[in-house]
């Protein structure tokens, strides 16, 4: 039996210790972790978003995080390139989806490990900003 430290629970898949390694190296490698100061179209500032984004020209690979993470795919549009592959974008904006996340690949990511930890610091601290409930 699994034990409740080793695994992800995403609705009701359970993921072990090897599907939280992938989705970290996924992210490390072809993501991103988002923090930022939201604008209005006047310039004022309208609080913070965050999300969690992976890209690739694979749909396969984004479905196979999909399953992971949870999160919507959609297309990644290169405007001036059209010789370019299309490529396709795995976005998670749920903040407590994010959080479970983070705190369970944390341990393994490596080059946006600091970044995991101050989106993390700024979600256990900031209960006053805006909640998405939609993936």
């Amino acid at each position: 039996m699994t034990q409740k430290k080793d695994i992800i629970v995403k609705g009701s898949s359970i993921l072990e210790e090897k599907s939280k390694s992938w989705l970290a190296c996924a992210i490390d490698t072809e993501g991103g972790i988002y923090l930022y100061h939201r604008k209005k179209k006047n310039g004022a500032y309208d609080g913070w978003s965050n999300h969690i984004e992976i890209t690739n020209t694979n749909i396969e690979f984004l479905e196979h995080a999909k399953i992971l993470m949870g999160g919507q795919i959609g297309n990644q549009t290169h405007k001036k390139d059209t010789k370019r592959k299309p490529c396709f974008k795995l976005r998670l904006c749920a903040q407590e989806k994010i959080q479970n996340i983070l705190e369970q690949i944390v341990p393994f990511l490596i080059i946006k490990k600091s970044k995991a930890e101050i989106m993390l610091n700024f979600l256990r601290s900031h209960h006053d900003v805006r909640r998405r409930n939609y993936e």
